[in-house]
């Protein structure tokens, strides 16, 4: 196939995905609309498109003065490309599938330009769970609007957006499953565990609220002390903007005024290429997070063998199997429950850590990938 990806940027949960389908022979294009601050290159280079003028105008009038985050999420939302650009980019790389993360206006445009180029597979990259608690009747209009503004096929890769074991009482939607996919080295099986004689625990996500990473300090602020030594605990965070700056200050100042110095150590970001290392010398890793949609960290970190804990509100909770841990999001109680419980397990977490690589491995890999989205394209 020749795929080509139209996304609001190259975000890291699709490089494995690139990579998948490239080793199985495709050829592979990504086209974006910004390039992110920390992004990994090394298998392919996004072309950015240009914006519509119109959107390039709007958007220094509106925007010029606004936050990083502010100007991120009315991209994400509103930007338009220029169709010469679009159209330009279509013709060269002449691809017979096209995966369009669901956006806004640019999704619309895009659907609409494939279909008259006569583009063989339209295919719309959601994140919208496949089982809902309820489904409404469309309104004419919506189903107008999905009929002829949208791409008829559609994937995700979440179950559920609130975990659950039971999906007997939720309602399956039309969409696919495809789960993300990681790479896997055979050497995370040889790894070290319990470096230092400790539980090493690691946290990565942007210094920003909705990351709540003050639930995990808040959480071994409430251990007991033997318990809270048994825990040597890293954070690793994005500073770009005073607002996460002042996030991570806070943070610091929690650390120092509860006496955590000794047990939690706060970092800023580092290249995505240094991450394996830190994978390799930490034994748990957990997502904190209020809400994330679909989290790729948790199935990286299983691929490195580590024992995962994952928010309930993610959409990759269901990932982490009968080896991890999934606590109810923004409950210190029941995270302090889950901590406790891997710290009776102490001894059993290199066992435990080797079952997760094993499930992961099983389960999310580059061909299951790869099979389920030749399986929708051909049968579509």
């Amino acid at each position: 196939m020749r795929v080509l990806f139209i996304a609001p940027r190259y975000h890291t949960n699709q490089v494995p995905v690139v990579e998948a389908l490239l080793e199985r022979g495709h050829s592979v294009e990504f086209l974006v609309y910004r390039k992110g601050v920390i992004e990994n290159y090394s298998s392919i280079t996004p072309r950015v498109m240009k914006p519509n003028i119109f959107f390039k105008f709007y958007d220094w009038l509106r925007y010029r003065n606004k936050t990083y985050e502010e100007k991120e999420r009315f991209t994400i939302k509103y930007f338009i490309p220029s169709v010469r650009d679009l159209v330009r980019n279509l013709l060269v790389f002449k691809p017979n599938v096209v995966i369009m993360r669901e956006g806004g206006y640019s999704t619309i445009l895009g659907t609409f330009i494939c279909r008259i180029l006569f583009v063989d597979r339209i295919v719309l990259y959601t994140q919208m769970p496949q089982y809902v608690n309820s489904i409404k009747p469309s309104k004419f209009i919506v189903k107008l609007y999905e009929k002829f503004l949208l791409p008829h096929i559609s994937y995700t890769p979440v179950k559920t957006a609130v975990y659950t074991e039971d999906f007997s009482q939720l309602h399956l939607t039309s969409k696919a499953f495809i789960p993300f996919v990681m790479k896997f080295k055979s050497d995370s099986l040889e790894r070290g565990y319990l470096i230092g004689g400790k539980i090493n625990l690691l946290d990565v996500g942007k210094y920003r609220d909705y990351k709540n990473h003050f639930i995990l300090l808040n959480a071994l602020s409430r251990l007991s002390k033997s318990t809270l030594e048994t825990f040597r605990v890293t954070i690793i965070g994005q500073m770009t903007t005073d607002a996460e700056k002042d996030y991570c200050n806070r943070m610091k100042s929690f650390v120092t005024e509860n006496n955590l110095v000794d047990t939690v150590t706060i970092k800023d970001a580092i290249l995505h290429t240094e991450m394996p290392n830190m994978y390799l010398s930490n034994d748990v890793f957990i997502l904190t997070s209020k809400r994330e949609t679909a989290s790729v960290s948790v199935l990286e970190a299983m691929s490195y063998g580590l024992v995962c804990i994952s928010t309930s509100h993610n959409g990759t909770a269901t990932y982490v199997g009968e080896n991890g841990f999934v606590f109810d999001t923004d409950n210190v109680e029941s995270l302090v429950g889950v901590l406790n419980k891997i710290a009776s397990l102490k001894e059993q977490l290199p066992t435990i850590g080797k079952a997760t690589f094993n499930y992961a491995l099983q389960n999310y890999n580059s061909d299951v990938y790869c099979n389920l989205l030749e399986k929708l394209c051909s049968n579509n």
